[in-house]
């Protein structure tokens, strides 16, 4: 597999988490959108961006929790179980470890 094509996987992949963050959508649905193995994208988004899909689909929903949280625009009750994170706890918690936010 080529770099080049790696990189089309990689960034077609990140479009889809950026379309998706506020559902739950997994890595498998995301690599049959792409058109390739769930362990040929994982590999090629690892190694593009230098972050798994994983941890750059939970550091995006923690970027726009915390701009939510900044405007006040919505209680975090609302939008916390569609996104995947369940609880206050893991909420703070994924803050403070990714964003470095303290409220």
């Amino acid at each position: 597999m080529s770099r080049f094509f790696d990189a089309q996987y990689a960034i077609a992949a990140q479009e889809i988490v950026r379309k998706h963050y506020n559902t739950k959508i997994t890595t498998a649905r995301i690599a049959m959108e792409v058109g390739v193995s769930e362990r040929t994208l994982k590999r090629a988004f690892k190694n593009h961006f230098h972050i798994g899909i994983y941890e750059f689909q939970l550091k995006l929903r923690m970027e726009k929790a915390k701009e939510l949280l900044e405007c006040g625009g919505c209680r975090s009750r609302r939008w916390r179980g569609r996104w995947g994170i369940n609880g206050r706890v893991r909420l703070r918690g994924g803050l403070r470890s990714i964003m470095g936010y303290r409220r």
